[in-house]
């Protein structure tokens, strides 16, 4: 019958899909009826959260955020780029930005943000985090009329949903290494 899972002999037979689909749906509600309303916010760090900011990115790019990163980092960042995300007093999700200029076909260079230091703790996945900061980010970068936001991603899917997409297949150098 349609629906029905035969796993061998002496197994019993899978739900069809609507059942399965039912049952889901049920669990689905339960989970939510238990769950309260939870709020995050959203905004930019000061200089005294910078440091809280570079931990943030510790197990998502894979270092240890001891005094000195702070500092290097620190030295390279914009103070006025770098939004997060608050869980209260914990910072559960990061995104940052450089300030770049961009050449374009037609040699016309023209301003660009560099999206960089993009997080969101594993705890908080899939609440709207990323999405809510992402757009945050993408409406600063309008307003500070930069026409073009660049990113190299690790997981290049996840950002299509915000409109980025492939720029180039591949580069070629050449380095003249006489001077």
């Amino acid at each position: 019958s349609q629906g029905a899972y035969s796993g061998g002999p002496g197994r019993h037979a899978r739900p069809g899909p609507r059942r399965a689909r039912d049952r889901i749906t049920r669990h689905r509600a339960r989970r939510c009826e238990q769950t309260a309303p939870v709020t995050f916010e959203l905004r930019r760090t000061t200089e005294d959260e910078f440091p809280r900011y570079v931990r943030c990115l510790e197990d998502a790019f894979g270092f240890h955020a001891d005094e000195e990163n702070v500092v290097d980092i620190r030295a390279s960042t914009e103070i006025d780029r770098p939004v997060a995300v608050f869980d209260g007093d914990d910072i559960v999700g990061t995104a940052g930005a450089y300030t770049f200029e961009l050449t374009v076909p037609g040699d016309t260079v023209v301003p660009a943000a560099g999206v960089t230091a993009v997080t969101v703790r594993a705890t908080h996945r899939r609440r709207g985090i990323l999405r809510s900061m992402m757009a945050s980010q993408l409406d600063d970068v309008a307003e500070r009329g930069e026409p073009i936001a660049i990113l190299t991603a690790s997981e290049s899917l996840i950002y299509g949903r915000f409109g980025y997409g492939l720029a180039s297949l591949g580069a070629s150098w050449t380095i003249e290494t006489d001077h």
